[in-house]
């Protein structure tokens, strides 16, 4: 029980640590209070009993730190990063949260390869092959978990089963 509660907190800290807004450019309060608003948004506060869903969103804000260093300065360093934190945010066993964190990662560096000078855009856009990497890295969990899905008892569920949970468009 106490490294459980142990591991909930070290999650909670790396999230709330801030580094990304910093290296964007933020004060040290502004990355201070960019890490807390992380930390405790609602998701991540709501999560708390799912820890494999914090666990990959805690992750986040640091692939998109690695992301930038990579595109910044190019070091082999950084992109080893970007590829370590992709296959670590797969370890951490949450599928649907990936997706989200990646969906992310993708798009912001598109976007940044075209709002910087052309050696940074080579770099953001080779980010995408690092992404790439660290999924390949993690093909070692992603292999088994497709074959698994198919007799997995949510294989053969219908729409229904799966909005059975959801709020009514009107809300």
């Amino acid at each position: 029980m106490t490294a459980t509660n142990l591991s909930v907190l070290a999650t909670y800290a790396l999230a709330g640590v801030g580094f990304y807004a910093r290296r964007a450019g933020a004060s040290i309060a502004g990355a201070l209070v960019t890490g807390v608003i992380w930390q405790w948004s609602g998701f991540m506060v709501a999560q708390i009993g799912h820890i494999n869903v914090v666990q990959t969103a805690t992750l986040l804000p640091w692939l998109l730190w690695a992301i930038d260093g990579f595109g910044k300065a190019g070091s082999r360093f950084e992109g080893a990063l970007v590829a370590a934190i992709v296959a670590l945010q797969v370890f951490a066993g949450h599928q649907q949260t990936l997706v989200y964190s990646l969906s992310l990662a993708l798009a912001y560096a598109a976007v940044m390869a075209f709002a910087t000078s052309k050696p940074m855009r080579r770099r953001y856009l080779g980010s995408l092959t690092l992404i790439a990497a660290g999924l390949s890295l993690s093909a070692v969990q992603i292999l088994p978990t497709v074959e698994l899905m198919r007799n997995s008892v949510r294989a053969s569920a219908s729409y229904d089963f799966f909005s059975s949970f959801s709020l009514p468009p009107s809300f």
